[in-house]
């Protein structure tokens, strides 16, 4: 159920992709993992499973796509890659996956000391999207495996 529709079933899945937001390999790995079998699920069945990666500059989108894409393939996962070019990356997947059905986010547990900041990012990071799980992974599952 989204927060901004109350009469939405909260057993039936919204309208819209599964997003998985690229970082890196360690909690990357896990992440499409989980997202590519959300989508075998039979109430999400036929979703969309998308593999985005923000970067800096139009200069390394083609580089990028095709990584994400080598990734994919060596994994045997249908997905769809997509290179968002910004310089805000919190700005992109709010701009990118407000519309999706689920948004998988990686994340780094917080140095001790900055709890509070890290729980205040996550937060700006989430809000405004629908189902969000945000992944950490210790690296040790391989897409290639």
């Amino acid at each position: 159920m989204r927060a901004d529709d109350p009469e939405s079933d909260a057993w039936m899945p919204p309208p819209g992709p599964v997003d998985v937001w690229w970082r890196g390999t360690d909690t990357g790995h896990l992440m499409v993992l989980r997202g590519h079998l959300w989508t075998l699920n039979d109430a999400w069945r036929g979703r969309e499973l998308r593999l985005l990666r923000v970067i800096a500059n139009e200069a390394g989108r083609e580089e990028t796509e095709q990584h994400l894409r080598v990734l994919l393939g060596s994994a045997r996962i249908t997905a769809t890659p997509r290179v968002v070019v910004g310089d805000d990356p919190i700005e992109a997947i709010h701009r990118e996956s407000r519309d999706s059905a689920a948004v998988l986010l990686g994340f780094v547990p917080p140095e001790e000391g900055q709890e509070i900041a890290f729980g205040d990012k996550m937060t700006n990071l989430m809000v405004g999207l629908g189902t969000v799980l945000i992944v950490w992974s210790t690296g040790e599952v391989r897409l290639e495996a």
